[in-house]
């Protein structure tokens, strides 16, 4: 499990790993990172990301590419 999120390059596929404060994800979700975004699978992009790096380092313990 990785916990550098800003090494991420842009346009890769991840699978977020959500810590017990995450209120959006109780399990591992994939998620595409672009441009300091994450976009899940099953969100609508129009909406907007699910979360910005700030969050996701917040929200999830680690990470692992998909």
């Amino acid at each position: 499990m990785r916990t550098d999120f800003d090494q991420i390059d842009d346009g890769a596929s991840v699978m977020l790993i959500p810590n017990a404060n995450n209120p959006l994800h109780r399990s591992m979700t994939k998620a595409v990172y672009a441009n300091g975004y994450f976009y899940c699978d099953g969100s609508n992009p129009v909406d907007g990301p699910d979360y910005y790096l700030g969050d996701v380092a917040r929200y999830c313990t680690g990470w692992q590419p998909a």
